[in-house]
């Protein structure tokens, strides 16, 4: 891979979407994707065994259910307002975890290929404007997760009678 100055940029429309698995950095520390998940609209990639991951993000895109983004390209400029929300994760010295929630001001391109055997192939780029530069960019493969079920409502305790 190479430095945060060739990879980082908010200019990805002259980018091509690497070929290799997902990679970069995040607040300042190597990533690499261990484990993809999109949930409903919710894509996930993260680096460690448990969550909260050692390092991640997940990000927010606009979808009911993890098929319905087959197929789709997504590109988004760092002017775009209401641009999905995107969530980088990471644990500090005490092994704590840490987020940064970013709405605008990112650039991203994703590139989702079919579905094949409950997983959703694709290719991203993703550059956030976070004071460490970090930045995510290759293939993956995101397991396709059932959102939970809605929770029923809470009945309301019988009226006590006078």
């Amino acid at each position: 891979c190479g430095d945060i100055e060739t990879n980082w940029t908010l200019s990805l429309a002259d980018r091509k979407l690497p070929e290799t698995p997902a990679a970069g950095r995040i607040h300042g520390r190597a990533f690499a994707l261990e484990k993809a998940t999109v949930q409903g609209g919710l894509l996930t990639f993260r680096q460690g065994p448990k969550w909260p991951p050692e390092l991640g993000v997940t990000i927010h895109l606009f979808a009911r259910r993890g098929e319905d983004l087959a197929g789709q390209s997504i590109n988004l400029e760092t002017s775009r307002t209401n641009s999905p929300k995107v969530v980088l994760r990471w644990k500090d010295e005490q092994d704590q975890p840490l987020t940064e929630i970013i709405r605008e001001g990112y650039a991203l391109r994703l590139e989702f290929g079919q579905v094949a055997g409950g997983r959703l192939p694709g290719k991203m780029y993703l550059c956030t404007p976070d004071d460490a530069k970090s930045w995510v960019a290759g293939t993956f493969e995101a397991d396709i997760r059932k959102p939970p079920a809605p929770k029923p409502p809470k009945t309301p305790p019988p009226a006590a009678k006078p």
